[in-house]
């Protein structure tokens, strides 16, 4: 594809709300350097525990010991973050929030995460977590039936796809700590690991990732869709 078409394809992928966010991180950064920098996100209806910044970043959770992969954590922080401030949103994800913990909704405080480094930050994460799973659907739409998420960290697309009754096998390749993690978050959000949902545990120092997908019943003669964020996204 020349370059052309690929930077139209970017452009379309980073929808309306991601180019706002931008102009919001710009004026941000002109009130910072001028000394009266304020949050300039709309505060849609927001619980009355979200205070504008003057509570924790993130309290520790009751039922959850802290996250073993902070980068992990900071990208689901701006993807939650994102469904509460943005509007339009770019990246729906209705699991967000409770990803972060059953008592997320009640003690994440998303103004703590939304200055000029955190928008600027958040903007990038949701504009390629929508481009990758917009390349997914393609990929689905054309017969492939297996999904790879390399270092899936918390990821939903598996939760959200469930809901639709997909038949895409999802295989989330992570480490065992990251996920014994997420299996906890979801057994204290209540939630059913999804029937095509498999947990890869892997060690690079060990095993490699074809021996891992293997592992977990993959079937790498049949086309496979793998997500490697931030790295690319590719289909083979």
């Amino acid at each position: 594809m020349p370059k052309t078409q690929q930077a139209t394809a970017l452009a379309d992928a980073v929808t309306q709300g991601a180019i706002i966010a931008g102009r919001r991180a710009k004026a941000s950064c002109a009130r910072f350097r001028s000394g009266h920098f304020v949050s300039v996100a709309p505060k849609r209806n927001l619980p009355k525990t979200y205070t504008n910044g003057n509570s924790p970043i993130m309290a520790t959770h009751t039922a959850l010991p802290h996250c073993p992969s902070p980068s992990a954590y900071r990208v689901a922080i701006s993807r939650a973050a994102h469904q509460v401030l943005d509007e339009p949103r770019v990246f729906e994800d209705s699991f967000a929030l409770k990803m972060l913990g059953p008592d997320g909704e009640s003690i994440f405080d998303p103004f703590q995460h939304n200055g000029v480094a955190d928008r600027s930050m958040r903007a990038g994460i949701v504009a390629r977590a929508r481009f990758a799973e917009d390349r997914l659907q393609k990929a689905i739409q054309a017969g492939t039936r297996q999904y790879a998420l390399l270092g899936a960290g918390l990821d939903t697309w598996a939760l959200r796809a469930a809901q639709f009754g997909s038949a895409v096998r999802v295989f989330e390749i992570d480490q065992v700590a990251m996920q014994s993690w997420k299996a906890a978050v979801f057994e204290a959000n209540g939630w059913q690991k999804p029937v095509e949902l498999e947990w890869i545990g892997l060690d690079l120092r060990s095993k490699t990732i074809p021996d891992a997908l293997l592992s977990g019943g993959a079937d790498l003669s049949s086309p496979m869709a793998i997500s490697d964020l931030p790295g690319d996204f590719r289909s083979i």
